[in-house]
């Protein structure tokens, strides 16, 4: 790709804070880029055919219950083209994808696919962030009804067709889209939203392509690091996760202490109270 890079021919082109605790607690679904920043003019892209995409390490086991893609701005009525300058991933995204596109989880050990959908002009409206998702439930019933009219004995591909998918603590995992030459839909050739990704979900790592002209190929290329931009590509596409409720509420303030009484009418002093657990210390003065 443009840019140079000798390694497989990506090349490197030179505000989400992410989730505090209080936006998780109660629990609910959350996507992994839930704001962007504009990536403009040559940041922009279609001439790629292979996987592309960005790698991520979860910090906790994340439930994915959805897959998605960024919509570029400007992006109106399904049936009119994606106009060549705009913004990818912002609020601004009020249309439709314009073809449908894979995403892909791949685990990054054993190169094995681990969720897929087909995500185009029949995914979701745009969220804020401005991704349209399919949820992997949904995904799994397209799948299954494709294998039937093609009279298949079994699904298509059954490891990518699930309701949901849990990714491991620790382990690596890589989110691609499935590019062609000319796809209507141009998608982020910067790390332009590398700053929207919600990082107290999962870390997140390099860009990751394939090569050009490969078939739904495991990415195997990764930003030469000698080229600056390491986070190439990030929210190319997205995926959502239900974070459970947290079950360790914040402890209520208790006094777990016992004071001498003093002669009636003789004790002065000053009580501190500290919240159960605390490395705080009583104050006592008589």
């Amino acid at each position: 790709m443009a840019g140079g890079d000798e390694e497989g021919g990506l090349g490197v082109d030179a505000d989400y804070a992410a989730f505090g605790l209080g936006g998780c607690e109660k629990g609910g679904v959350f996507g992994f880029f839930s704001s962007s920043k504009p990536a403009y003019g040559k940041e922009m892209r279609n001439d790629w055919a292979g996987e592309v995409g960005y790698s991520i390490t979860p910090k906790q086991p994340l439930t994915v219950t959805a897959l998605g893609r960024a919509v570029p701005v400007g992006t109106s009525a399904v049936g009119t083209s994606a106009v060549s300058v705009g913004a990818v991933g912002s609020a601004g995204s009020t249309g439709r994808l314009q073809a449908n596109a894979r995403v892909t989880i791949w685990d990054a050990a054993t190169k094995k696919v681990i969720a897929s959908a087909v995500v185009g002009p029949n995914a979701t409206t745009p969220d804020q962030a401005g991704y349209s998702y399919v949820s992997l439930g949904e995904a799994q019933a397209q799948a299954e009804a494709q294998a039937q009219g093609e009279g298949q004995a079994d699904t298509a591909s059954a490891a990518s067709v699930v309701a949901s998918v849990v990714l491991q603590q620790g382990q690596t995992y890589y989110i691609t889209q499935s590019c062609t030459k000319g796809m209507p839909d141009k998608w982020t050739n910067s790390d332009a939203n590398a700053a929207g990704a919600n990082q107290q979900l999962a870390t997140l790592g390099t860009g990751v392509w394939a090569p050009d002209g490969s078939t739904y190929a495991f990415p195997t290329l990764t930003p030469n690091k000698q080229k600056g931009t390491q986070q190439q590509f990030a929210g190319i596409a997205s995926f959502k996760v239900a974070v459970p409720p947290n079950p360790h509420p914040l402890p209520t303030a208790t006094c777990v202490c016992s004071v001498p009484a003093a002669e009636f009418g003789k004790g002065t002093g000053t009580l501190k109270y500290t919240t159960t657990g605390s490395s705080g210390q009583l104050g006592l003065d008589v």
